[in-house]
């Protein structure tokens, strides 16, 4: 999917709307890749969760850790779709996936 997406982020008949709304969906898809590869590199490590990181993952009111910034799959989805990361942002409220 992400391949499909990266290459519809260029097609020249897309509006800047939606290019931003493909990107938002390719940022998606980037964040849930990176999170799959931190988690097989951890694993791959021999890595454990910290006894404040199990509570956490076992709480029922998880607030989402991100940085002031957009995480790193926006922006690179942004640059991407030749679009800014505020499109992006934008998007994704649209699409109903409301992350900062």
């Amino acid at each position: 999917m992400i391949w499909i997406r990266q290459n519809q982020a260029l097609r020249r008949n897309l509006t800047d709307d939606q290019r931003a709304m493909n990107a938002a969906a390719l940022a998606e898809l980037l964040g849930e890749q990176a999170k799959r590869d931190r988690a097989k590199a951890g694993r791959a490590a021999g890595g454990k969760a910290t006894p404040e990181q199990e509570e956490d993952r076992l709480s029922t009111d998880v607030t989402p850790k991100r940085s002031d910034r957009a995480n790193k799959s926006a922006v690179r989805a942004a640059k991407l779709a030749r679009v800014s990361e505020r499109k992006v942002r934008e998007g994704r409220l649209r699409a109903g996936g409301a992350h900062r």
